[in-house]
């Protein structure tokens, strides 16, 4: 994941996505678990540099919404972020859907 809030998440996949699907989120976020449906709201092909810096590849810029089944859930989240501060630390995340 490139970017988390409280309302939703952005992040690059190696395939598309369909705007109005939902899927299952799971990351381990530094000491924050995060499992919770989404709905994808945005999803384009881009191109970013290969590692190592040898050409480009096609990576898909997806964005989501979370679908909070407990506020409760939300507000954990929420304080996590503020405790957290700013960062831009790269997070690895699964899709199941």
């Amino acid at each position: 994941m490139e970017d988390v809030s409280r309302t939703g998440a952005r992040f690059q996949l190696s395939g598309p996505v369909r705007p109005g699907s939902t899927y299952t989120l799971h990351a381990d976020l530094g000491g924050f678990d995060l499992d919770v449906s989404i709905r994808i709201t945005r999803c384009k092909a881009g191109s970013v540099p290969k590692p190592g810096g040898t050409g480009m590849v096609l990576v898909y810029q997806a964005g989501a919404e979370f679908l909070w089944e407990s506020p409760g859930d939300e507000e954990r989240l929420a304080a996590w972020l503020d405790k957290r501060g700013p960062s831009s630390a790269q997070i690895r995340a699964k899709l199941q859907g």
